[in-house]
């Protein structure tokens, strides 16, 4: 597990307090995964576009991307990174809410390490399987050649 878990890649999109930036930075650097960091929507499509990130970790309450945008810029990715929604408000409806449109976890605000871990090695397992359906050219995302419908 420690082998593959190296190859995790990780984007942190939205504002965090610096605890919580902190802590995901231990996290990762752990357990020896990359952290890409995104302030904004667009700086996390453009990221996205040229790095394979294997996990996504939004907080919607930030308004720089909510996990449904995220979802539908996600799908234009190939292979599909897995969202993971942070949130201050975490509770059984937003959880049922985000994996019911295809978000595969939710993690509670503030921060604990074991729960990070947790959800992206979870999330990192099923990063493999996930597909989509295939989308249209016209659905405004600039194709790059490593960008593909699937």
């Amino acid at each position: 597990m420690a082998e593959e878990a190296g190859f995790i890649r990780v984007l942190l999109v939205g504002e965090y307090d610096p605890d919580d930036r902190a802590l995901v930075r231990r996290v990762c650097r752990l357990h020896k995964w990359k952290l890409l960091r995104a302030a904004r929507r667009r700086q996390a499509i453009w990221t996205l576009r040229h790095s394979e990130v294997h996990v996504v970790i939004a907080d919607p309450t930030t308004a720089v991307w909510n996990f449904r945008e995220a979802l539908m810029d996600l799908r234009h990715l190939h292979p599909v990174p897995a969202l993971i929604v942070a949130s201050g408000c975490a509770d059984g409806r937003l959880w049922a809410e985000v994996l019911s449109v295809g978000g595969h976890d939710v993690l509670s605000r503030p921060f604990d390490a074991d729960e990070v871990r947790r959800a992206v090695v979870s999330a990192h397992y099923r990063h493999g399987s996930v597909r989509f359906q295939p989308v249209s050219e016209t659905d405004g995302i600039s194709r790059l050649p490593h960008v593909q419908s699937i």
